[in-house]
């Protein structure tokens, strides 16, 4: 199979904008909110009932003189058939066994309603933000061929980040023109194509990214956003073309349709809405100088920086070297105990944890009487990963990240 995904055309109601800035900082948040199937992909069925996919978000950040500031990636769990020996995913879509019994798998016209942080990040004045969705067929254990995928597209990040930004300066976007934050990754931000990469799983079973071609021409889509776009996708209400129905405020719909490039031997026809939270950071009144005080004899000691990770925290975790694709929750209370949450917000597990030196460490223990242990290091409010084991020991198991 060879791969290329789309992007759906997006039509914006409301009126034109005018010349527009990017300069302003803030809080950017972007989560997947839904996604659909108008029909399932050719599979055996061997991994679990319909359809299994799961999704990988490439993003960067560039500074306003094209700078690459940030370059990091979201990986989701398993969404399909949940039953039996496929426990450790996300039940999602409407597959049913011979018997009716056995809820679970996607298939043609499920809607699956979820909940997945992309990212939630600050930005700088001048910034801009990149965002390359993909969406993964589930077909096996191996991940390497999406790693080397997720590799050579984030490798090639700085270089369109100085071309991003140039562009966007004189970019004047209207309703009916959405050329100004979506771009053709391969041919005008010169990403590469992978085919190389996919050549293993080109008509032949294994895990492959939704929206090839049956020739395995692919072209990933770029969405490109600064400050004053963000606010406006934010309160837009966006119209489908060849979707089911209308997204909500600030929904942003994309669409992986391989049928649509002639590709009926695989015809996977897929869409995601990417919800856009966007706080702009107020400007405060700077306050008068302050008196500076004497110098006094005495030594001042060094305050360490107070972290605050109570809360929730949701990432992955993986076997091993990676830390994807399965999804991993903690619930950090102040009293030093913790929650393993699973997709739906449930309890999976119980435990406790510390925080020294900013290191976490801590176990749980689930109802079956298993007993997991972790550590890792904390490296903001945001965001933290470390690794896992079974039993007392952190990291016989692989490795994992979360962000709050």
């Amino acid at each position: 199979m060879k791969l290329f995904f789309s992007l759906l055309a997006i039509l914006i109601t409301g009126n034109a904008f005018s010349q527009w800035s990017f300069s302003s900082p803030g809080r950017v948040k972007i989560s997947l909110v839904k996604f659909y199937c108008t029909k399932e992909t050719l599979d055996n069925d061997a991994d679990g009932k319909k359809d299994e996919v799961f999704f990988s978000f490439m993003y960067t950040v560039a500074g306003i003189n094209g700078n690459t500031k940030l370059s990091s990636k979201s990986v989701s769990g398993v969404f399909g058939d949940a039953t039996g020996p496929f426990s450790s995913r996300s039940s999602a879509g409407s597959a049913t066994d011979i018997f009716g019994n056995n809820r679970g798998g996607v298939k043609s016209d499920d809607v699956v309603d979820c909940n997945f942080t992309v990212l939630d990040i600050n930005l700088e004045a001048g910034d801009v933000i990149s965002i390359v969705p993909s969406i993964w067929e589930w077909d096996n254990n191996n991940f390497n061929v999406q790693q080397s995928f997720e590799g050579a597209i984030m490798a090639a990040f700085p270089q369109m980040n100085t071309k991003v930004v140039e562009d966007i300066k004189f970019c004047y976007p209207k309703t009916e023109e959405q050329s100004c934050f979506v771009k053709d990754g391969t041919g005008y931000l010169g990403i590469p194509n992978c085919s190389n990469i996919l050549q293993s799983v080109s008509d032949r079973p294994g895990n492959r990214p939704i929206g090839m071609t049956s020739t395995g021409a692919y072209s990933p889509t770029v969405i490109t956003m600064g400050a004053d776009m963000l606010e406006k996708i934010a309160a837009m209400q966006f119209r489908n073309i060849g979707l089911p129905g209308h997204t909500n405020v600030g929904n942003l719909p994309v669409a992986f349709n391989e049928e649509a490039l002639g590709n009926t031997r695989d015809h996977g026809n897929y869409g995601i809405y990417l919800k856009v939270e966007f706080i702009k950071t107020a400007v405060s009144t700077p306050l008068p100088p302050k008196k500076i005080k004497p110098p006094f004899n005495g030594q001042i000691s060094n305050q360490p920086v107070t972290l605050n990770i109570t809360g929730k925290w949701t990432g992955t975790y993986g076997s091993g070297e990676y830390a994807i694709p399965n999804f991993y929750s903690f619930q950090l209370n102040t009293d030093g105990t913790m929650q393993l949450l699973n997709e739906i917000g449930g309890i999976a597990a119980n435990g406790t944890y510390s925080l020294i030196n900013n290191v976490i460490t801590g176990n749980y223990k689930y109802n079956s009487g298993s007993v997991f242990s972790f550590t890792g290091a904390v490296q903001n409010n945001n965001n933290m990963s470390g690794t896992w084991g079974g039993g007392n020991n952190v990291s016989s198991g692989g490795k994992w990240i979360l962000n709050k």
